[in-house]
């Protein structure tokens, strides 16, 4: 049951973006499995921890925020290079600055609610 739902997501990925969809699909599934079997361990660093942290508030930002800031920085005259870095930064401050005030807080309220 399992391959068959693998086999038809990867058949759903080619179908609807061709084969660049499917190598990304193939790819997610593969760094899932090795995850899941722990041999992807060595790439635990303080720095994939926090990505990981943030990476829902990521999620959420960083396409609307990402390229308006990307859009407006390359019409103000800087280079695309710059544009893009300065654009990651913002993203990514901005994602921790979700996580850290807005989801972390959010969730003790929520467990606080329930235990009540």
């Amino acid at each position: 049951a399992s391959a068959s739902i693998i086999g038809f997501a990867l058949l759903t990925a080619y179908l609807v973006e061709g084969v660049i969809g499917l190598c990304v699909a193939i790819t997610v599934f593969v760094l899932a499995a090795l995850g899941l079997f722990v041999y992807l361990r060595p790439l635990a660093t303080p720095v994939t921890l926090w990505l990981g942290g943030i990476s829902f508030a990521l999620y959420l930002v960083h396409r609307n925020l990402g390229f308006l800031a990307l859009e407006r920085l390359t019409a103000a005259g800087f280079g695309l290079l710059p544009s893009l870095i300065l654009s990651i930064a913002v993203a990514l401050a901005h994602a921790w600055l979700v996580t850290r005030f807005v989801e972390k807080p959010s969730i003790r309220i929520l467990r606080r609610w329930r235990r009540a």
